[in-house]
């Protein structure tokens, strides 16, 4: 794990890890100071992707291959759950959007509205 928003993974047939970027998703910095709510993605993306997990990366036809940092720029499932609307469904991650609209806006967004309005996570402790 790398913080709220990134992780690292050995894709199949690969020796050696790449870190992934979850598309559509903003966590608070971990690095230096860290921000309001920064740990606390971590955590839960830790508990959502444990280390040694098997994940299925889906890329975005609307949104960049990698990012400035080289890091693939992919939802990330885990037992068909999309991990990056769970985060935000936390409320320790919100919805983020780079250049063009990316396909599951609409349901990020409204995970985030709910966690929003219910108060979780850093909308209701930051």
């Amino acid at each position: 794990m790398v913080d709220g928003d990134t992780i690292r993974v050995v894709p199949d047939g690969a020796t050696d890890e790449r870190r992934v970027r979850l598309l559509g998703i903003d966590a608070p910095e971990v690095r230096g100071t860290p921000e309001c709510g920064g740990p606390e993605a971590t955590d839960v993306l830790v508990d959502l992707v444990p280390v040694g997990s098997t994940v299925t990366l889906v890329g975005d036809p609307t949104q960049d291959d990698v990012d400035r940092y080289d890091r693939l720029l992919r939802y990330v499932e885990r037992d068909g759950t999309d991990v990056g609307e769970r985060l935000v469904a936390s409320g320790w991650v919100a919805t983020y959007v780079v250049g063009d609209d990316f396909q599951r806006l609409g349901r990020y967004a409204a995970a985030q509205d709910r966690a929003e309005a219910a108060g979780r996570g850093a909308w209701g402790s930051c």
